[in-house]
Protein backbone atom coordinates (compact mmCIF):
# COMPACT_ATOMS: atom_id res chain seq x y z
CA UNK A 1 0.00 0.00 0.00
CA UNK A 2 1.31 3.45 -0.94
CA UNK A 3 2.21 5.65 2.04
CA UNK A 4 2.79 9.42 2.20
CA UNK A 5 6.43 10.16 1.36
CA UNK A 6 6.92 7.09 -0.86
CA UNK A 7 8.56 7.72 -4.25
CA UNK A 8 6.14 6.29 -6.81
CA UNK A 9 5.72 5.77 -10.54
CA UNK A 10 2.18 6.46 -11.80
CA UNK A 11 1.19 5.11 -15.21
CA UNK A 12 -1.74 6.59 -17.17
CA UNK A 13 -2.91 6.03 -20.75
CA UNK A 14 -0.72 8.92 -21.93
CA UNK A 15 2.33 9.10 -19.68
CA UNK A 16 4.39 7.84 -16.74
CA UNK A 17 4.90 10.21 -13.83
CA UNK A 18 7.45 9.83 -11.02
CA UNK A 19 7.45 11.72 -7.75
CA UNK A 20 6.66 11.74 -4.05
CA UNK A 21 3.18 10.66 -2.95
CA UNK A 22 1.62 13.44 -0.83
CA UNK A 23 -1.11 12.73 1.71
CA UNK A 24 -4.43 14.39 0.91
CA UNK A 25 -6.61 15.82 3.72
CA UNK A 26 -9.59 13.60 4.49
CA UNK A 27 -11.96 16.58 4.12
CA UNK A 28 -11.15 16.85 0.40
CA UNK A 29 -12.60 14.63 -2.28
CA UNK A 30 -10.49 11.53 -2.77
CA UNK A 31 -10.95 11.50 -6.57
CA UNK A 32 -7.31 12.41 -7.24
CA UNK A 33 -3.86 11.70 -5.86
CA UNK A 34 -1.18 14.34 -5.29
CA UNK A 35 2.39 13.82 -6.48
CA UNK A 36 5.37 16.10 -5.81
CA UNK A 37 7.62 16.24 -8.88
CA UNK A 38 11.43 16.52 -8.79
CA UNK A 39 11.13 20.22 -9.69
CA UNK A 40 9.22 20.84 -6.45
CA UNK A 41 5.78 21.36 -7.97
CA UNK A 42 2.75 19.30 -6.93
CA UNK A 43 0.33 17.88 -9.48
CA UNK A 44 -3.01 16.13 -9.15
CA UNK A 45 -3.84 12.99 -11.12
CA UNK A 46 -7.43 11.80 -11.57
CA UNK A 47 -7.97 8.32 -10.14
CA UNK A 48 -9.95 7.20 -13.16
CA UNK A 49 -6.96 7.92 -15.41
CA UNK A 50 -4.50 5.84 -13.39
CA UNK A 51 -3.61 2.43 -14.79
CA UNK A 52 -1.05 1.47 -12.13
CA UNK A 53 0.98 2.81 -9.20
CA UNK A 54 4.37 1.32 -8.36
CA UNK A 55 6.38 2.14 -5.26
CA UNK A 56 9.97 2.88 -6.30
CA UNK A 57 11.27 3.71 -2.84
CA UNK A 58 9.53 3.60 0.52
CA UNK A 59 9.67 6.73 2.65
CA UNK A 60 12.13 6.56 5.53
CA UNK A 61 12.40 9.69 7.68
CA UNK A 62 15.93 10.82 8.40
CA UNK A 63 17.02 10.10 11.96
CA UNK A 64 18.55 13.22 13.51
CA UNK A 65 21.96 12.99 15.13
CA UNK A 66 22.11 14.14 18.73
CA UNK A 67 24.14 17.28 19.35
CA UNK A 68 26.72 17.44 22.10
CA UNK A 69 26.02 20.22 24.61
CA UNK A 70 29.10 21.62 26.36
CA UNK A 71 29.02 22.36 30.10
CA UNK A 72 30.27 25.69 31.49
CA UNK A 73 30.68 25.71 35.27
CA UNK A 74 30.31 29.50 35.34
CA UNK A 75 26.75 29.35 34.04
CA UNK A 76 23.49 28.27 35.71
CA UNK A 77 21.99 24.96 34.63
CA UNK A 78 18.49 24.57 33.24
CA UNK A 79 16.66 21.40 32.28
CA UNK A 80 14.62 21.71 29.07
CA UNK A 81 11.88 19.11 28.76
CA UNK A 82 10.30 18.89 25.32
CA UNK A 83 6.66 17.78 25.30
CA UNK A 84 5.72 18.52 21.68
CA UNK A 85 3.51 21.13 20.07
CA UNK A 86 4.23 23.77 17.42
CA UNK A 87 7.52 24.75 19.08
CA UNK A 88 8.85 21.28 18.30
CA UNK A 89 7.19 20.99 14.89
CA UNK A 90 8.42 21.48 11.36
CA UNK A 91 7.04 20.95 7.89
CA UNK A 92 7.94 17.60 6.37
CA UNK A 93 8.37 18.64 2.77
CA UNK A 94 8.30 15.01 1.65
CA UNK A 95 4.80 14.39 2.95
CA UNK A 96 3.43 17.93 3.11
CA UNK A 97 2.44 17.49 6.76
CA UNK A 98 3.57 19.07 10.01
CA UNK A 99 5.49 16.77 12.31
CA UNK A 100 6.76 17.15 15.86
CA UNK A 101 10.28 15.73 15.70
CA UNK A 102 12.66 18.41 16.94
CA UNK A 103 14.40 17.34 20.11
CA UNK A 104 15.35 19.59 23.00
CA UNK A 105 18.97 19.37 21.82
CA UNK A 106 17.90 20.81 18.47
CA UNK A 107 16.38 23.83 20.21
CA UNK A 108 19.69 24.60 21.89
CA UNK A 109 21.63 24.16 18.67
CA UNK A 110 19.37 26.64 16.88
CA UNK A 111 19.26 29.11 19.80
CA UNK A 112 22.94 29.86 20.65
CA UNK A 113 22.09 33.00 22.66
CA UNK A 114 20.87 30.84 25.56
CA UNK A 115 22.98 31.78 28.59
CA UNK A 116 22.89 28.57 30.60
CA UNK A 117 24.01 25.00 30.62
CA UNK A 118 21.23 22.90 29.20
CA UNK A 119 20.13 19.44 30.18
CA UNK A 120 17.80 18.62 27.33
CA UNK A 121 15.36 15.74 27.09
CA UNK A 122 12.30 14.89 25.03
CA UNK A 123 9.58 13.46 27.30
CA UNK A 124 6.70 13.19 24.83
CA UNK A 125 5.59 14.42 21.44
CA UNK A 126 1.93 15.43 21.50
CA UNK A 127 -0.07 18.42 20.34
CA UNK A 128 -1.58 20.15 23.37
CA UNK A 129 -5.17 19.67 22.19
CA UNK A 130 -4.66 15.93 22.76
CA UNK A 131 -3.36 16.29 26.32
CA UNK A 132 -4.90 14.18 29.08
CA UNK A 133 -4.60 14.24 32.85
CA UNK A 134 -2.29 11.23 32.51
CA UNK A 135 0.00 13.28 30.27
CA UNK A 136 0.02 16.12 32.81
CA UNK A 137 0.84 13.61 35.53
CA UNK A 138 3.80 12.37 33.48
CA UNK A 139 5.05 15.91 32.82
CA UNK A 140 4.91 16.70 36.54
CA UNK A 141 6.85 13.53 37.33
CA UNK A 142 9.52 14.45 34.79
CA UNK A 143 9.79 17.92 36.36
CA UNK A 144 10.24 16.31 39.78
CA UNK A 145 13.12 14.19 38.45
CA UNK A 146 15.00 17.27 37.27
CA UNK A 147 14.20 20.29 39.38
CA UNK A 148 16.35 19.69 42.45
CA UNK A 149 19.45 19.04 40.28
CA UNK A 150 19.24 22.30 38.31
CA UNK A 151 18.51 26.01 38.75
CA UNK A 152 15.17 25.79 36.98
CA UNK A 153 13.10 23.77 34.52
CA UNK A 154 11.66 24.76 31.14
CA UNK A 155 8.86 22.72 29.57
CA UNK A 156 8.14 23.29 25.87
CA UNK A 157 4.70 22.35 24.57
CA UNK A 158 1.80 23.31 22.33
CA UNK A 159 -0.08 26.52 23.07
CA UNK A 160 -3.74 25.63 22.52
CA UNK A 161 -4.15 23.96 25.92
CA UNK A 162 -1.15 25.65 27.53
CA UNK A 163 -3.30 27.66 29.95
CA UNK A 164 -4.94 24.48 31.26
CA UNK A 165 -1.61 22.65 31.52
CA UNK A 166 0.16 25.56 33.23
CA UNK A 167 -2.65 25.75 35.76
CA UNK A 168 -2.56 21.99 36.36
CA UNK A 169 1.21 21.99 36.88
CA UNK A 170 0.86 24.97 39.23
CA UNK A 171 -1.30 22.87 41.54
CA UNK A 172 0.53 19.57 40.97
CA UNK A 173 4.11 20.77 41.56
CA UNK A 174 5.32 22.66 44.62
CA UNK A 175 9.05 23.43 44.47
CA UNK A 176 11.68 25.95 45.53
CA UNK A 177 12.65 26.78 41.94
CA UNK A 178 10.85 28.07 38.84
CA UNK A 179 9.11 25.89 36.30
CA UNK A 180 8.76 27.89 33.08
CA UNK A 181 6.40 26.81 30.31
CA UNK A 182 6.84 28.08 26.77
CA UNK A 183 5.72 27.29 23.24
CA UNK A 184 5.41 28.86 19.81
CA UNK A 185 2.71 30.17 17.52
CA UNK A 186 4.72 29.35 14.38
CA UNK A 187 6.82 26.24 13.82
CA UNK A 188 10.52 26.45 14.46
CA UNK A 189 11.60 26.00 10.83
CA UNK A 190 9.83 29.17 9.65
CA UNK A 191 11.66 32.45 9.33
CA UNK A 192 8.98 34.26 11.33
CA UNK A 193 8.95 31.69 14.14
CA UNK A 194 8.66 32.99 17.68
CA UNK A 195 10.13 29.77 19.07
CA UNK A 196 13.75 30.91 19.38
CA UNK A 197 13.00 34.08 21.31
CA UNK A 198 10.45 32.40 23.56
CA UNK A 199 12.91 29.63 24.36
CA UNK A 200 15.80 31.99 25.08
CA UNK A 201 13.62 34.08 27.42
CA UNK A 202 12.19 30.98 29.12
CA UNK A 203 15.68 29.59 29.82
CA UNK A 204 16.79 32.97 31.17
CA UNK A 205 13.76 33.05 33.46
CA UNK A 206 14.38 29.50 34.69
CA UNK A 207 18.03 30.34 35.38
CA UNK A 208 17.71 33.79 36.94
CA UNK A 209 14.18 34.69 38.03
CA UNK A 210 13.82 34.91 41.79
CA UNK A 211 10.55 33.02 41.74
CA UNK A 212 9.50 29.51 42.68
CA UNK A 213 6.26 29.13 40.76
CA UNK A 214 5.00 27.66 37.53
CA UNK A 215 4.92 30.50 34.99
CA UNK A 216 4.24 30.93 31.27
CA UNK A 217 6.88 32.75 29.19
CA UNK A 218 5.67 33.99 25.80
CA UNK A 219 6.06 37.06 23.57
CA UNK A 220 4.99 40.33 25.24
CA UNK A 221 4.59 42.14 21.90
CA UNK A 222 4.34 41.04 18.27
CA UNK A 223 8.05 41.88 17.87
CA UNK A 224 11.07 40.31 19.55
CA UNK A 225 11.18 42.96 22.31
CA UNK A 226 10.60 40.91 25.44
CA UNK A 227 8.56 38.03 26.79
CA UNK A 228 6.06 38.27 29.61
CA UNK A 229 6.30 35.96 32.56
CA UNK A 230 2.73 35.09 33.56
CA UNK A 231 1.62 33.14 36.62
CA UNK A 232 0.48 29.68 35.58
CA UNK A 233 -2.99 30.10 37.07
CA UNK A 234 -3.52 33.46 35.33
CA UNK A 235 -2.42 32.76 31.75
CA UNK A 236 -4.90 32.74 28.90
CA UNK A 237 -4.40 32.45 25.14
CA UNK A 238 -6.16 35.53 23.74
CA UNK A 239 -5.41 35.22 20.03
CA UNK A 240 -5.27 32.24 17.68
CA UNK A 241 -2.11 33.25 15.81
CA UNK A 242 -0.40 36.41 17.11
CA UNK A 243 3.01 36.10 18.74
CA UNK A 244 1.76 38.01 21.80
CA UNK A 245 -1.27 35.75 22.18
CA UNK A 246 -0.89 35.14 25.93
CA UNK A 247 -2.02 37.67 28.51
CA UNK A 248 -2.14 37.75 32.28
CA UNK A 249 -5.79 37.99 33.36
CA UNK A 250 -6.96 39.82 36.51
CA UNK A 251 -3.42 40.58 37.68
CA UNK A 252 -0.25 42.10 36.26
CA UNK A 253 2.32 39.83 34.65
CA UNK A 254 5.14 38.81 36.98
CA UNK A 255 8.02 40.17 34.89
CA UNK A 256 9.42 41.15 31.52
CA UNK A 257 12.15 38.79 30.33
CA UNK A 258 14.61 39.81 27.62
CA UNK A 259 16.60 37.62 25.27
CA UNK A 260 19.76 39.28 26.58
CA UNK A 261 19.09 37.78 30.01
CA UNK A 262 17.72 40.83 31.82
CA UNK A 263 14.57 40.44 33.91
CA UNK A 264 12.44 43.43 34.93
CA UNK A 265 10.06 42.66 37.78
CA UNK A 266 6.47 43.89 37.39
CA UNK A 267 4.60 42.00 40.09
CA UNK A 268 6.57 40.81 43.12
CA UNK A 269 3.59 39.05 44.67
CA UNK A 270 4.97 35.58 44.09
CA UNK A 271 6.68 32.79 45.96
CA UNK A 272 10.47 33.25 46.10
CA UNK A 273 13.26 30.75 45.46
CA UNK A 274 14.16 28.55 48.42
CA UNK A 275 15.66 25.23 49.41
CA UNK A 276 12.17 23.76 49.76
CA UNK A 277 11.87 20.12 48.79
CA UNK A 278 9.67 19.34 45.82
CA UNK A 279 6.19 18.06 46.58
CA UNK A 280 4.08 16.32 43.96
CA UNK A 281 0.28 16.11 44.21
CA UNK A 282 -0.66 15.20 40.68
CA UNK A 283 -3.94 13.32 40.70
CA UNK A 284 -6.92 14.75 38.81
CA UNK A 285 -10.57 13.68 38.65
CA UNK A 286 -11.76 13.03 35.09
CA UNK A 287 -15.45 13.33 35.98
CA UNK A 288 -15.29 17.11 36.17
CA UNK A 289 -16.85 19.43 33.59
CA UNK A 290 -16.74 23.00 32.31
CA UNK A 291 -20.12 24.25 31.07
CA UNK A 292 -20.56 27.44 29.04
CA UNK A 293 -23.90 29.18 29.52
CA UNK A 294 -25.69 30.40 26.38
CA UNK A 295 -29.17 31.61 25.33
CA UNK A 296 -31.80 28.85 25.17
CA UNK A 297 -29.56 26.36 26.97
CA UNK A 298 -31.67 23.26 27.55
CA UNK A 299 -31.95 22.07 31.18
CA UNK A 300 -31.61 18.54 29.78
CA UNK A 301 -27.93 19.34 29.12
CA UNK A 302 -27.22 18.99 32.83
CA UNK A 303 -28.51 15.44 33.00
CA UNK A 304 -25.28 14.40 31.29
CA UNK A 305 -23.42 15.40 34.46
CA UNK A 306 -25.49 13.52 37.02
CA UNK A 307 -22.66 11.02 37.57
CA UNK A 308 -19.95 13.66 37.66
CA UNK A 309 -18.31 14.88 40.86
CA UNK A 310 -18.17 18.56 40.01
CA UNK A 311 -18.85 21.14 37.32
CA UNK A 312 -17.74 24.71 36.73
CA UNK A 313 -20.27 27.03 35.12
CA UNK A 314 -19.07 29.84 32.86
CA UNK A 315 -21.92 32.27 33.51
CA UNK A 316 -22.70 35.66 32.06
CA UNK A 317 -21.61 38.94 33.62
CA UNK A 318 -21.32 38.67 37.38
CA UNK A 319 -22.35 35.02 37.28
CA UNK A 320 -25.87 34.75 35.85
CA UNK A 321 -27.61 31.69 34.44
CA UNK A 322 -31.12 31.47 32.91
CA UNK A 323 -33.89 30.85 35.44
CA UNK A 324 -35.10 27.82 33.50
CA UNK A 325 -31.96 25.84 34.47
CA UNK A 326 -32.18 26.62 38.20
CA UNK A 327 -33.95 23.36 39.01
CA UNK A 328 -31.46 21.31 36.96
CA UNK A 329 -28.56 22.93 38.81
CA UNK A 330 -30.25 22.40 42.16
CA UNK A 331 -30.77 18.73 41.31
CA UNK A 332 -27.03 18.30 40.70
CA UNK A 333 -26.14 19.97 43.99
CA UNK A 334 -28.62 17.76 45.85
CA UNK A 335 -26.65 14.79 44.46
CA UNK A 336 -23.55 16.21 46.21
CA UNK A 337 -22.07 17.43 42.94
CA UNK A 338 -20.05 20.61 43.46
CA UNK A 339 -21.13 23.48 41.20
CA UNK A 340 -18.87 26.55 40.92
CA UNK A 341 -19.48 29.82 39.08
CA UNK A 342 -17.06 31.81 36.89
CA UNK A 343 -17.66 34.47 34.24
CA UNK A 344 -17.55 34.63 30.45
CA UNK A 345 -16.10 38.13 30.76
CA UNK A 346 -12.36 38.14 30.16
CA UNK A 347 -11.66 40.38 33.14
CA UNK A 348 -13.39 40.92 36.48
CA UNK A 349 -14.98 38.72 39.09
CA UNK A 350 -18.32 37.09 39.84
CA UNK A 351 -20.45 38.12 42.80
CA UNK A 352 -23.40 36.39 44.51
CA UNK A 353 -24.92 39.55 45.97
CA UNK A 354 -25.19 42.45 43.49
CA UNK A 355 -28.57 41.41 42.01
CA UNK A 356 -31.44 39.44 43.48
CA UNK A 357 -31.06 36.83 40.71
CA UNK A 358 -27.47 36.26 41.81
CA UNK A 359 -28.59 35.78 45.41
CA UNK A 360 -31.16 33.22 44.20
CA UNK A 361 -28.48 31.30 42.30
CA UNK A 362 -26.21 31.35 45.32
CA UNK A 363 -29.09 30.07 47.45
CA UNK A 364 -29.22 26.97 45.22
CA UNK A 365 -25.76 26.12 46.52
CA UNK A 366 -23.69 27.43 43.60
CA UNK A 367 -20.29 28.62 44.85
CA UNK A 368 -19.11 31.93 43.35
CA UNK A 369 -15.38 31.72 42.62
CA UNK A 370 -14.47 35.42 42.66
CA UNK A 371 -11.89 36.30 39.96
CA UNK A 372 -10.70 32.78 39.14
CA UNK A 373 -10.41 31.98 35.44
CA UNK A 374 -12.84 29.29 34.21
CA UNK A 375 -9.98 27.10 32.98
CA UNK A 376 -8.18 27.42 36.29
CA UNK A 377 -11.35 26.73 38.27
CA UNK A 378 -11.96 23.57 36.24
CA UNK A 379 -8.40 22.38 36.80
CA UNK A 380 -8.39 23.24 40.50
CA UNK A 381 -11.67 21.40 41.06
CA UNK A 382 -10.36 18.35 39.17
CA UNK A 383 -7.18 18.48 41.26
CA UNK A 384 -8.95 18.79 44.63
CA UNK A 385 -11.30 15.93 43.78
CA UNK A 386 -8.43 13.81 42.46
CA UNK A 387 -6.42 14.37 45.63
CA UNK A 388 -9.37 13.22 47.75
CA UNK A 389 -10.12 16.59 49.35
CA UNK A 390 -13.40 16.53 51.29
CA UNK A 391 -13.78 20.26 51.98
CA UNK A 392 -14.21 21.22 48.32
CA UNK A 393 -16.15 24.46 48.84
CA UNK A 394 -13.71 25.81 51.42
CA UNK A 395 -10.63 24.82 49.41
CA UNK A 396 -11.99 26.26 46.15
CA UNK A 397 -12.18 29.63 47.90
CA UNK A 398 -8.68 29.39 49.37
CA UNK A 399 -5.84 30.90 47.38
CA UNK A 400 -3.54 27.95 46.68
CA UNK A 401 -1.36 29.13 43.77
CA UNK A 402 -2.27 32.74 43.05
CA UNK A 403 -5.54 31.82 41.33
CA UNK A 404 -7.58 34.17 43.54
CA UNK A 405 -6.95 37.88 44.11
CA UNK A 406 -8.08 40.22 46.87
CA UNK A 407 -8.69 43.13 44.51
CA UNK A 408 -8.52 44.10 40.84
CA UNK A 409 -6.52 47.09 39.64
CA UNK A 410 -7.99 49.35 36.97
CA UNK A 411 -5.58 47.96 34.36
CA UNK A 412 -6.74 44.39 35.13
Amino acid sequence: MVQPGDRIAVSTDKEKIEGIYIDKPKLLKQDTIIVKLSNGYNIGIDNDKIKSIKVIEEYSPEKPKKKQIKFDSALPTVSVLSAGGTISSRIDYNTGGVIADYTAEDFVEMCPEIQANIKARKIMGIMSEDVTFEDIKKISEEIEKEIEKVDGVVVTMGTDMLGYIASALSFAVTAGKPVIITGAQKSIDRGSSDAFFNLACAVNAAAKWNGAEVAVCMHGTSSDNYCLLIRGTRARKMHSSRRDAFKSINENALAKVYGSGEIDAINNNHKKRSEEKTILKNKFEKNTALVYIYPEINPEVFKAYEKYKGIILIGTGLGHIPQKVYSAIKSLIEKNIFVGMTTQCIHGRVSPSVYSALRNISALGVVYLEDMLPETAFIKLSWLLGCGEKRIKEKMLENEKGELGNRLGYEN
